[in-house]
């Protein structure tokens, strides 16, 4: 709750308070153009994580064999029960 407080989801809460009884929740945007807006607003942030995430070898030190075994615990958890 507090990332999609702090996408200001709450502000449109208060604007639209049946919101809250939404299907998709009560901080979801769900007008196109606030989903926009949020995108356009969070882009720089979105762009460190990309980044980060990709090109982790200068910060992460781990070796070989466990960025192997982090990665199948990962993709395991993704499509746990997909097939």
């Amino acid at each position: 709750m507090p990332f999609t407080l702090e996408l200001e989801s709450w502000i449109w809460l208060k604007k639209n308070p049946r919101q809250l009884f939404s299907s998709l929740g009560g901080f979801h945007p769900i007008q196109p153009h606030r989903l926009k807006r949020i995108l356009r607003r969070h882009l720089t942030l979105f762009d460190f994580l990309h980044r980060a995430a990709l090109s982790s070898d200068p910060w992460l030190k781990i070796d070989e064999d466990s960025k192997r075994q982090l990665r199948r615990r990962a993709l395991d958890l993704w499509y746990k029960g997909v097939e």
